[in-house]
Protein backbone atom coordinates (compact mmCIF):
# COMPACT_ATOMS: atom_id res chain seq x y z
CA UNK A 1 0.00 0.00 0.00
CA UNK A 2 1.12 3.22 -0.80
CA UNK A 3 2.72 5.51 2.42
CA UNK A 4 1.68 8.90 2.25
CA UNK A 5 3.64 11.21 4.11
CA UNK A 6 1.38 13.82 6.29
CA UNK A 7 2.40 17.13 6.31
CA UNK A 8 1.36 19.77 9.12
CA UNK A 9 1.96 23.64 8.27
CA UNK A 10 3.95 25.64 11.00
CA UNK A 11 2.00 29.01 10.88
CA UNK A 12 3.63 32.07 12.82
CA UNK A 13 1.75 32.00 16.47
CA UNK A 14 3.07 33.67 19.55
CA UNK A 15 4.81 30.37 20.65
CA UNK A 16 6.73 30.00 17.67
CA UNK A 17 6.97 33.52 16.18
CA UNK A 18 10.03 34.95 14.51
CA UNK A 19 11.35 36.28 18.18
CA UNK A 20 10.74 32.84 19.58
CA UNK A 21 12.95 31.51 17.10
CA UNK A 22 15.42 34.64 17.47
CA UNK A 23 16.12 33.51 20.97
CA UNK A 24 16.16 29.59 20.27
CA UNK A 25 18.24 29.83 17.18
CA UNK A 26 20.74 32.51 18.38
CA UNK A 27 21.50 30.30 22.00
CA UNK A 28 25.61 29.69 21.97
CA UNK A 29 26.57 27.26 20.63
CA UNK A 30 23.49 26.84 18.44
CA UNK A 31 23.88 30.61 17.27
CA UNK A 32 27.30 29.21 15.20
CA UNK A 33 25.32 26.88 12.87
CA UNK A 34 22.56 29.45 12.71
CA UNK A 35 24.80 32.46 11.70
CA UNK A 36 26.56 29.81 8.78
CA UNK A 37 22.85 29.07 7.42
CA UNK A 38 22.53 32.42 7.33
CA UNK A 39 25.90 34.07 5.32
CA UNK A 40 24.03 31.70 2.23
CA UNK A 41 21.51 34.70 2.26
CA UNK A 42 22.37 36.57 -1.22
CA UNK A 43 21.99 39.81 1.06
CA UNK A 44 24.14 39.02 3.85
CA UNK A 45 26.71 37.44 2.38
CA UNK A 46 27.32 39.87 -0.10
CA UNK A 47 26.83 42.50 2.40
CA UNK A 48 29.94 40.82 4.74
CA UNK A 49 31.92 40.03 1.24
CA UNK A 50 32.02 43.69 0.58
CA UNK A 51 33.30 44.51 4.03
CA UNK A 52 35.68 42.04 4.54
CA UNK A 53 36.85 42.67 0.12
CA UNK A 54 37.63 45.93 1.72
CA UNK A 55 39.14 45.38 4.80
CA UNK A 56 41.35 42.60 2.71
CA UNK A 57 42.24 45.71 0.26
CA UNK A 58 44.24 47.28 2.91
CA UNK A 59 48.22 46.23 2.82
CA UNK A 60 48.59 44.27 6.12
CA UNK A 61 52.35 44.36 8.22
CA UNK A 62 53.96 44.92 11.16
CA UNK A 63 55.58 48.72 11.51
CA UNK A 64 58.86 49.83 13.37
CA UNK A 65 58.21 52.05 15.76
CA UNK A 66 60.51 55.67 15.65
CA UNK A 67 63.32 54.57 18.77
CA UNK A 68 63.02 50.83 17.36
CA UNK A 69 66.52 49.64 18.56
CA UNK A 70 68.59 47.69 15.85
CA UNK A 71 67.56 44.31 17.24
CA UNK A 72 63.93 45.03 17.28
CA UNK A 73 64.23 46.47 13.70
CA UNK A 74 65.96 43.48 12.91
CA UNK A 75 63.69 40.61 14.13
CA UNK A 76 60.22 43.31 12.67
CA UNK A 77 61.79 42.84 9.16
CA UNK A 78 62.27 38.86 10.41
CA UNK A 79 58.61 38.76 11.51
CA UNK A 80 57.09 40.06 8.43
CA UNK A 81 59.11 38.27 5.92
CA UNK A 82 57.28 35.10 7.85
CA UNK A 83 53.75 36.68 7.58
CA UNK A 84 54.60 36.74 3.70
CA UNK A 85 55.45 32.99 3.88
CA UNK A 86 53.28 31.20 6.20
CA UNK A 87 52.92 27.17 6.03
CA UNK A 88 50.04 26.42 4.43
CA UNK A 89 48.28 29.76 3.86
CA UNK A 90 48.88 33.36 2.50
CA UNK A 91 48.28 36.68 4.30
CA UNK A 92 44.89 37.77 2.35
CA UNK A 93 44.23 33.75 3.57
CA UNK A 94 45.52 34.47 7.13
CA UNK A 95 42.89 37.62 7.25
CA UNK A 96 40.25 36.00 5.82
CA UNK A 97 40.20 33.77 8.83
CA UNK A 98 40.59 36.50 11.52
CA UNK A 99 37.38 38.25 9.42
CA UNK A 100 35.56 35.38 10.34
CA UNK A 101 35.01 37.19 13.73
CA UNK A 102 32.32 39.32 11.95
CA UNK A 103 30.37 36.28 11.27
CA UNK A 104 30.93 34.66 14.52
CA UNK A 105 31.57 37.32 16.90
CA UNK A 106 35.02 36.02 17.27
CA UNK A 107 37.78 34.35 15.75
CA UNK A 108 40.68 32.10 17.02
CA UNK A 109 44.00 31.48 15.72
CA UNK A 110 46.55 28.90 16.95
CA UNK A 111 49.87 30.93 16.78
CA UNK A 112 52.75 28.52 16.06
CA UNK A 113 56.50 29.90 15.91
CA UNK A 114 59.32 28.44 14.17
CA UNK A 115 63.43 29.24 14.31
CA UNK A 116 64.93 30.98 11.72
CA UNK A 117 67.89 32.54 11.26
CA UNK A 118 68.28 32.76 14.80
CA UNK A 119 65.02 34.21 15.23
CA UNK A 120 61.33 32.72 16.61
CA UNK A 121 59.20 33.65 13.60
CA UNK A 122 55.54 33.09 12.83
CA UNK A 123 55.39 29.35 11.65
CA UNK A 124 51.94 29.68 10.93
CA UNK A 125 48.43 30.58 12.55
CA UNK A 126 46.09 27.34 12.33
CA UNK A 127 42.17 28.60 12.72
CA UNK A 128 39.86 27.20 15.31
CA UNK A 129 36.18 27.14 14.60
CA UNK A 130 33.60 28.32 17.10
CA UNK A 131 31.97 25.44 16.28
CA UNK A 132 34.22 22.76 17.37
CA UNK A 133 35.09 24.67 20.98
CA UNK A 134 33.01 22.86 23.58
CA UNK A 135 34.43 24.99 26.56
CA UNK A 136 36.37 28.64 26.73
CA UNK A 137 37.88 28.70 30.43
CA UNK A 138 38.99 32.09 31.56
CA UNK A 139 41.09 33.40 34.25
CA UNK A 140 38.83 36.82 34.93
CA UNK A 141 39.92 37.93 31.01
CA UNK A 142 42.63 36.04 30.34
CA UNK A 143 41.58 32.66 28.10
CA UNK A 144 43.49 30.10 30.34
CA UNK A 145 42.33 27.03 27.72
CA UNK A 146 39.94 25.93 24.93
CA UNK A 147 38.15 22.42 25.25
CA UNK A 148 37.31 21.20 22.08
CA UNK A 149 34.95 19.04 20.81
CA UNK A 150 35.76 16.58 17.57
CA UNK A 151 35.63 18.08 14.15
CA UNK A 152 32.57 18.16 12.08
CA UNK A 153 33.59 16.23 9.36
CA UNK A 154 32.23 14.48 6.41
CA UNK A 155 35.37 12.33 5.19
CA UNK A 156 36.11 14.76 2.59
CA UNK A 157 39.11 16.75 4.49
CA UNK A 158 41.15 14.38 6.79
CA UNK A 159 43.98 16.10 8.95
CA UNK A 160 47.37 13.87 9.64
CA UNK A 161 47.57 15.53 13.42
CA UNK A 162 45.83 13.95 16.38
CA UNK A 163 42.80 15.23 17.43
CA UNK A 164 43.61 17.64 20.05
CA UNK A 165 40.91 18.06 23.24
CA UNK A 166 42.35 21.43 24.78
CA UNK A 167 44.59 24.07 23.18
CA UNK A 168 46.29 26.32 26.45
CA UNK A 169 45.17 29.93 25.85
CA UNK A 170 48.70 31.59 25.94
CA UNK A 171 49.01 30.03 22.33
CA UNK A 172 45.39 31.35 21.07
CA UNK A 173 45.16 34.70 19.47
CA UNK A 174 41.17 35.49 19.76
CA UNK A 175 39.59 38.29 18.17
CA UNK A 176 36.80 39.44 19.54
CA UNK A 177 33.63 41.74 17.70
CA UNK A 178 31.82 43.94 20.11
CA UNK A 179 32.70 42.47 23.12
CA UNK A 180 30.65 43.35 26.21
CA UNK A 181 29.35 42.70 29.39
CA UNK A 182 26.32 40.88 27.77
CA UNK A 183 28.59 39.06 24.84
CA UNK A 184 32.00 38.62 26.32
CA UNK A 185 33.07 36.26 23.40
CA UNK A 186 32.19 39.07 20.97
CA UNK A 187 28.74 39.71 19.11
CA UNK A 188 28.47 38.66 15.41
CA UNK A 189 27.37 40.94 12.81
CA UNK A 190 24.70 38.99 11.91
CA UNK A 191 23.01 38.86 15.44
CA UNK A 192 20.88 42.01 14.12
CA UNK A 193 20.35 40.51 10.86
CA UNK A 194 18.14 37.26 11.93
CA UNK A 195 14.51 38.88 12.39
CA UNK A 196 14.28 40.41 9.17
CA UNK A 197 16.31 37.65 7.49
CA UNK A 198 13.98 34.71 9.12
CA UNK A 199 11.29 36.95 8.21
CA UNK A 200 12.53 37.15 4.42
CA UNK A 201 13.09 33.38 4.22
CA UNK A 202 9.43 32.85 5.67
CA UNK A 203 7.69 35.25 2.92
CA UNK A 204 9.87 33.34 0.26
CA UNK A 205 8.42 30.00 0.83
CA UNK A 206 4.73 30.96 1.68
CA UNK A 207 5.27 33.23 -2.29
CA UNK A 208 6.52 29.70 -3.32
CA UNK A 209 3.95 27.41 -2.00
CA UNK A 210 1.34 30.30 -3.49
CA UNK A 211 2.80 29.96 -6.86
CA UNK A 212 2.65 26.28 -6.67
CA UNK A 213 -1.15 25.93 -5.83
CA UNK A 214 -1.72 28.69 -8.43
CA UNK A 215 -0.10 26.04 -11.43
CA UNK A 216 -1.35 22.95 -9.86
CA UNK A 217 -4.45 24.01 -7.92
CA UNK A 218 -6.00 21.73 -5.21
CA UNK A 219 -7.43 18.63 -6.02
CA UNK A 220 -11.02 18.08 -4.56
CA UNK A 221 -11.68 14.34 -4.49
CA UNK A 222 -15.09 13.33 -3.64
CA UNK A 223 -15.60 9.21 -2.16
CA UNK A 224 -18.25 7.17 -0.28
CA UNK A 225 -17.47 6.89 3.23
CA UNK A 226 -17.23 3.41 3.16
CA UNK A 227 -14.67 3.65 0.40
CA UNK A 228 -12.78 6.12 2.74
CA UNK A 229 -13.02 4.09 5.90
CA UNK A 230 -12.19 1.22 4.15
CA UNK A 231 -8.89 2.92 3.01
CA UNK A 232 -8.05 3.36 6.44
CA UNK A 233 -9.17 0.13 7.98
CA UNK A 234 -8.87 -2.78 5.89
CA UNK A 235 -6.15 -1.78 3.32
CA UNK A 236 -6.28 -5.59 1.74
CA UNK A 237 -9.84 -4.77 0.59
CA UNK A 238 -10.99 -3.94 -3.06
CA UNK A 239 -12.09 -0.69 -1.98
CA UNK A 240 -9.12 0.61 -0.48
CA UNK A 241 -7.42 -0.69 -3.13
CA UNK A 242 -9.80 1.65 -5.82
CA UNK A 243 -8.93 4.94 -2.99
CA UNK A 244 -5.06 3.71 -3.77
CA UNK A 245 -5.35 3.71 -7.11
CA UNK A 246 -7.15 7.24 -7.21
CA UNK A 247 -4.42 8.52 -4.95
CA UNK A 248 -2.23 7.67 -7.32
CA UNK A 249 -3.48 8.97 -10.50
CA UNK A 250 -4.12 12.02 -8.48
CA UNK A 251 -0.35 12.62 -7.79
CA UNK A 252 0.32 11.70 -11.58
CA UNK A 253 -2.11 14.31 -12.70
CA UNK A 254 -0.18 17.09 -10.87
CA UNK A 255 3.23 15.58 -12.05
CA UNK A 256 4.51 14.73 -8.48
CA UNK A 257 3.26 15.17 -4.59
CA UNK A 258 0.74 17.84 -4.56
CA UNK A 259 -2.04 18.93 -2.11
CA UNK A 260 -5.28 17.54 -2.39
CA UNK A 261 -8.13 16.38 0.22
CA UNK A 262 -10.70 13.83 -0.06
CA UNK A 263 -14.15 13.98 1.29
CA UNK A 264 -17.20 11.77 1.20
CA UNK A 265 -19.84 11.98 -1.41
CA UNK A 266 -22.66 10.92 0.51
CA UNK A 267 -25.73 13.06 0.55
CA UNK A 268 -29.40 13.67 2.46
CA UNK A 269 -32.51 12.47 0.60
CA UNK A 270 -32.52 15.78 -0.34
CA UNK A 271 -29.21 15.53 -2.02
CA UNK A 272 -27.20 17.98 0.01
CA UNK A 273 -23.77 17.08 0.91
CA UNK A 274 -22.99 15.43 4.32
CA UNK A 275 -19.42 16.45 3.64
CA UNK A 276 -17.86 19.78 2.05
CA UNK A 277 -14.48 21.29 1.89
CA UNK A 278 -14.57 25.32 0.81
CA UNK A 279 -12.18 28.14 1.98
CA UNK A 280 -12.96 30.78 4.00
CA UNK A 281 -12.23 34.69 3.68
CA UNK A 282 -10.22 35.58 0.49
CA UNK A 283 -11.41 33.47 -2.21
CA UNK A 284 -10.07 35.43 -4.81
CA UNK A 285 -5.79 35.84 -3.46
CA UNK A 286 -3.95 38.08 -1.83
CA UNK A 287 -3.93 41.68 -1.67
CA UNK A 288 -0.52 41.69 -0.21
CA UNK A 289 2.71 42.15 -2.24
CA UNK A 290 5.41 39.53 -1.53
CA UNK A 291 8.57 41.46 -3.66
CA UNK A 292 7.41 44.42 -0.95
CA UNK A 293 7.49 42.50 1.91
CA UNK A 294 10.75 41.05 0.45
CA UNK A 295 12.28 43.86 -0.07
CA UNK A 296 11.57 45.95 3.10
CA UNK A 297 13.54 42.90 4.83
CA UNK A 298 16.50 42.97 2.38
CA UNK A 299 16.89 46.65 3.39
CA UNK A 300 16.91 46.07 6.77
CA UNK A 301 19.59 43.52 6.62
CA UNK A 302 21.84 46.14 4.76
CA UNK A 303 21.28 48.77 6.65
CA UNK A 304 22.04 46.46 9.49
CA UNK A 305 25.05 45.75 7.89
CA UNK A 306 26.28 49.33 7.50
CA UNK A 307 26.01 48.33 3.51
CA UNK A 308 22.98 49.89 2.22
CA UNK A 309 25.51 51.29 0.11
CA UNK A 310 24.49 48.22 -2.10
CA UNK A 311 20.53 49.03 -2.94
CA UNK A 312 21.21 53.05 -3.90
CA UNK A 313 20.10 53.58 -7.75
CA UNK A 314 18.03 50.08 -7.15
CA UNK A 315 14.99 51.64 -7.14
CA UNK A 316 15.90 54.75 -9.09
CA UNK A 317 16.31 56.83 -5.83
CA UNK A 318 19.43 58.33 -4.15
CA UNK A 319 22.01 60.79 -5.15
CA UNK A 320 26.04 61.71 -4.83
CA UNK A 321 25.19 63.40 -1.05
CA UNK A 322 23.86 60.42 0.33
CA UNK A 323 25.99 57.86 -1.20
CA UNK A 324 28.73 59.83 0.50
CA UNK A 325 27.41 60.07 3.56
CA UNK A 326 27.14 55.75 3.86
CA UNK A 327 30.37 55.77 2.29
CA UNK A 328 31.54 57.15 5.07
CA UNK A 329 29.77 55.64 7.27
CA UNK A 330 31.08 52.46 5.75
CA UNK A 331 34.64 53.57 6.03
CA UNK A 332 33.94 54.38 9.89
CA UNK A 333 32.63 50.85 10.71
CA UNK A 334 35.68 49.49 8.77
CA UNK A 335 38.45 51.54 10.67
CA UNK A 336 37.15 50.42 14.17
CA UNK A 337 37.54 46.71 12.73
CA UNK A 338 40.83 47.47 11.76
CA UNK A 339 41.69 48.81 14.53
CA UNK A 340 40.47 46.22 16.26
CA UNK A 341 42.23 43.95 14.94
CA UNK A 342 45.77 45.30 14.94
CA UNK A 343 44.94 45.85 18.80
CA UNK A 344 44.50 41.68 18.91
CA UNK A 345 47.38 41.08 16.70
CA UNK A 346 49.57 42.56 19.09
CA UNK A 347 49.60 39.94 21.47
CA UNK A 348 51.31 37.76 18.94
CA UNK A 349 54.04 39.90 18.36
CA UNK A 350 54.82 40.69 22.14
CA UNK A 351 55.21 36.36 22.37
CA UNK A 352 57.37 37.13 19.38
CA UNK A 353 59.37 39.69 21.23
CA UNK A 354 59.48 37.71 24.36
CA UNK A 355 60.78 34.66 23.39
CA UNK A 356 63.59 36.74 21.17
CA UNK A 357 64.48 38.30 23.91
CA UNK A 358 63.86 41.73 22.69
CA UNK A 359 62.47 44.77 24.42
CA UNK A 360 59.21 45.94 23.43
CA UNK A 361 59.07 50.06 22.47
CA UNK A 362 56.10 49.25 20.06
CA UNK A 363 54.03 52.44 20.04
CA UNK A 364 50.47 52.61 19.11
Amino acid sequence: MTQYTKQVSNPLHIENSVGALQRDALKLPKAFKTYSEMLSDEMIGGGMSLIKSLINKRKFFITTPKNASPSEVKLIAALNKSLGNLDGMTKPQLLNYILSELDYGHSMLEQVMVREDGKQVFKTFSPIHPINVQKYVFDRNTLVKLELNTAENDGLLIQKVDNMKEIEGAKVLMFKLNADLDNPLGQSMLNRCYKPWKAKEIVQEYELIGVAKNLSGVLKIKAPAEYINAYYAEPSSDNAKYMEEMFEQAENLHAGTTPFCVVASDTTDNGVSLFDITTVGNADGNNMDANTIIKRYENNILTTLYTDIMSLGQAGGGSFALSDSKTNLLALVIESICESISATFKQAIKVAYTLNDVKLTLED
